[in-house]
């Protein structure tokens, strides 16, 4: 049974918090795309490389997730959140938040 659209998106959340590996939420695909805050990675091999350094060089994520909305149709789905966000970047030794992004 494949999971819904919606638990996919709150597990890739959860993954985040616990500092787990993030690239198998995306396709292994050379079009795949992924944007993050102040980069584009293209091609899964790039995502799977930028995810990696990002598990490395952050930690003590949260995730405020607080309105999460996902349409499904078909075998296709979307979804968009007003998210906040915090981290600890390792290398500067400092922490980081973001509030209100949109996803």
């Amino acid at each position: 049974m494949n999971a819904s659209a919606e638990s996919t998106v709150r597990d890739y959340y959860e993954v985040l918090r616990r500092g787990e590996p993030l690239y198998p939420y995306f396709a292994e695909r050379d079009d795949v795309v992924k944007f993050g805050i102040g980069e584009r990675l293209t091609g899964y091999d790039e995502v799977a490389e930028g995810l990696r350094e990002q598990s490395r060089t952050t930690e003590d994520w949260t995730v405020d997730s607080r309105r999460l909305v996902v349409v499904e149709r078909d075998d296709c789905a979307w979804f968009s959140d007003d998210v906040g966000m915090a981290w600890r970047d390792v290398e500067a030794g400092e922490g980081v938040s973001i509030r209100g992004l949109e996803l």
